[in-house]
C-alpha cells in the first residue's frame, strides 16, 4: 500500500506543479498584452480610442496584429514588435 501512496503523492504533487507553471505562464502572458494595449495607446494619444484590440497568436515572431475602433468611426489595423512595443505597420479600414 505504500507504494500506492507514494504513487499518489507523485501524482498529486505534479499536478499542482503544473498548475502553478500554467499559472505563471498565463500571467506573463496576459502582462505581455497589457504592455502592448498601453503601447498602442500611448502611440495614438489624444485620439478618441474606443476600442483595441490584439491577436493571441503573432503574425510571425514577436510581431502581434491588432486593431482599433475610434468614436468617430475610423478603423485602423496594425503591426507591433513585441520587444520593442513599435508599430511597424499601420493600414486605415475603410
Amino acid at each position: 500500500m505504500s507504494k500506492l501512496w507514494k504513487f499518489g503523492v507523485g501524482l498529486a504533487v505534479g499536478a499542482v506543479a503544473g498548475a502553478g507553471l500554467y499559472l505563471a505562464y498565463q500571467k506573463n502572458e496576459d502582462n505581455l498584452r497589457i504592455e502592448l494595449v498601453d503601447a498602442v495607446r500611448d502611440y495614438f494619444d489624444g485620439q478618441d480610442i474606443d476600442v483595441v484590440w490584439l491577436f493571441d497568436e503573432p503574425l510571425r515572431e514577436n510581431v502581434f496584429a491588432g486593431g482599433l475602433n475610434f468614436t468617430d468611426g475610423r478603423s485602423i489595423s496594425f503591426e507591433i514588435e513585441e520587444k520593442s512595443h513599435k508599430i511597424i505597420k499601420e493600414v486605415e479600414v475603410d
